[in-house]
């Protein structure tokens, strides 16, 4: 009885990964896949006040809303707006269902995650 409860163990978990199909690091520009998954946002604030990370289900709706980024605040600065690379050179448009020119690394099965930063003035 022990193996026969073994196998269907191992049996039901084969199944559950080759479901899954899990693929290299990959950074894509677009990285809606079949409409499934979740994008994960984390920002960089850069000394600004700490921000929780954003999910967007890429099955629901408000994939097809336009992201609303939040704005981080700093003491004597001005916020100037969110960028995808840490140099802060190329700026993060939020779009319906994802943010232009984010560098998006692969993550599970569906889900991709990217990093923001803050850019600040005096």
């Amino acid at each position: 009885m022990k193996k026969i409860v073994l196998c269907l163990i191992t049996l039901l978990i084969s199944l559950t990964l080759m479901g899954c199909n899990p693929e290299e690091e990959n950074n894509s520009k677009c990285p809606i896949v079949d409409g499934q998954g979740t994008l994960i946002i984390t920002f960089e604030t850069s000394g600004g006040s700490a921000l929780d990370d954003m999910a967007i289900c890429l099955t629901c709706a408000e994939a097809t809303e336009i992201i609303e980024l939040p704005v981080p605040l700093k003491d004597g600065y001005k916020f100037v707006g969110w960028y995808a690379d840490k140099d802060l050179e190329v700026e993060a448009v939020p779009g319906a269902g994802t943010i232009s020119n984010a560098n998006w690394s692969k993550s599970g099965c569906y889900d991709y995650v990217t990093t923001l930063y803050a850019k600040w003035e005096k």
